[in-house]
């Protein structure tokens, strides 16, 4: 029963974490609740490959249609008037200041928690390798998304009117890099967990040995 509150706080939390991020398609690759912790085997290893594979296409046909319609609005930008832009700037400023700030900020905290669980199944002799390599997979995309996010909050000019097209399309392009980083973290943060998740499983049938 030790793990069960560590658990369930993970889990509700990384069900909501990226909740500030309004395109939550693909984010998850799949049900989170899939068989019990007895069947976790080979056989959901396999599942969890698919998964991962099915979430990354899905985020990289995500992109190409996103880069396919950036292309026709940047040359629409080009007759943005002054409240238009300002708008435009309003917009970015809150994305930064707020959604992808919330969303660092709960990947952050879940991360600390899963390294808190790594460590205590460590200090039983688990062998925690593959959650580690996904939890350390999940902090690469997040340290990555971060700088993006400096990125982007530079492109921002302070004067709105000197919004061009091209600047435009770089925070848009930015944002969206970004917002896919943040995805592909959470992604890792998830494997990390069912692989917790199986340990804590093999854990209760030793003992029900």
């Amino acid at each position: 029963m030790k793990y069960i509150s560590f658990f369930a706080v993970i889990l509700f939390g990384l069900t909501f974490s990226l909740s500030a991020l309004a395109d939550n398609r693909g984010m998850m690759g799949g049900p989170f609740f899939g068989p019990g912790p007895r069947e976790m085997n080979e056989e959901m290893r396999e599942k969890m490959q698919e998964m991962r594979q099915t979430f990354h296409e899905q985020l990289r046909a995500d992109r190409e249609e996103f880069l396919a319609e950036l292309k026709a609005k940047k040359e629409a930008w080009r007759t943005a008037n002054t409240e238009r832009k300002m708008m435009f700037c309003g917009a970015a400023r809150n994305m930064i200041g707020r959604r992808f700030e919330v969303a660092v900020r709960n990947l952050e905290r879940f991360q600390s928690r899963m390294e808190e669980l790594i460590a205590k199944l460590n200090g039983e002799g688990k062998n925690t390798d593959a959650a580690e390599e996904s939890l350390d997979q999940s902090k690469d995309k997040l340290g990555e998304a971060k700088e993006k996010i400096a990125d982007i909050r530079d492109l921002i000019p302070e004067n709105c009117q000197s919004v061009t097209p091209e600047i435009w399309e770089q925070i848009k392009l930015g944002a969206r890099e970004a917002k896919d980083l943040l995805k592909e973290s959470h992604r890792n943060l998830i494997d990390a967990l069912r692989e917790l998740k199986s340990l804590k499983a093999e854990g209760e049938e030793s003992e029900g040995d």
